[in-house]
């Protein structure tokens, strides 16, 4: 009996463990990865200094699509790191025919994000509260929540993308089957991430270099870790269903 869930002590010392077979390589990549957003992120102030709407949304499309391509060459090389294969650079920048769908994932994850977020902006707005300090907590607490049930629960469609080459709603759905009852734990890794990653940028961005590739790694390590406990309770099901646990 197998319940699809995850210990975050055990994956961030897995994490650390992978890290350390190659860190010249990963601090490499997490180089490059700065390196370029920064550059883009200036690309894009000088262009709207400079230039016109037309050339700054077409520079803003430009770089979404540089980030997409960085993002899913993240993911390839977090799967790839943890389960030992080799990789470098050039798995950066190989999309190949999935690009397409991961724009149209990445655009409805997007969209449930957003329509959650503007929905507790409005209800906190159109309520008698007159205290900004307090509509600031309210939108934000309830923005948490939305997270909590959605964003978390589609948190890992671009793994089944890169890993498994589903399309865009097989993925969605893939994602929320493994979280399964996992979303508490989930949001406590994501949290730890997010604080790894401010304390890595305070020390003059210069931590970044090891809690980036760190923060890719512990990911890719619970969607594996996920993926394997959800399959070997779905294999166990179909020999036996009374040994399955539901989750």
């Amino acid at each position: 009996m197998i319940r699809p869930t995850f210990s975050l002590r055990t994956t961030l010392k897995n994490a650390w463990l992978t890290f350390r077979l190659h860190p010249w390589m990963l601090v490499g990549l997490a180089l490059f990865v700065i390196g370029f957003t920064g550059f883009f992120q200036q690309v894009q102030v000088v262009t709207s200094r400079t230039f016109g709407p037309g050339m700054q949304y077409l520079v803003f499309a430009l770089v979404l699509v540089a980030e997409m391509v960085l993002a899913m060459g993240l993911t390839n090389i977090g799967v790839r790191a943890v389960r030992g294969k080799t990789y470098g650079f050039r798995d950066l920048f190989r999309p190949g025919e999935m690009f397409g769908q991961y724009v149209l994932a990445t655009l409805f994850y997007c969209i449930v994000l957003f329509v959650g977020f503007w929905l507790t902006a409005t209800v906190i707005e159109l309520g008698a509260w007159t205290n900004l300090n307090l509509k600031i907590l309210s939108i934000s607490f309830l923005n948490l929540v939305w997270y909590f049930i959605f964003g978390i629960q589609y948190m890992f469609y671009s793994y089944f993308l890169v890993d498994r080459k589903m399309n865009a709603f097989s993925a969605l759905r893939a994602s929320a089957r493994i979280v399964g009852e996992n979303r508490g734990k989930l949001m406590m890794a994501m949290l730890f991430i997010m604080t790894l990653n401010i304390l890595g940028a305070g020390f003059f961005f210069i931590g970044l270099i090891i809690t980036v590739p760190l923060s890719i790694i512990t990911v890719a390590q619970i969607y594996i870790g996920l993926t394997h406990a959800h399959e070997s309770n779905e294999a166990m099901k179909r020999i036996d269903p009374a040994t399955v646990v539901h989750g």
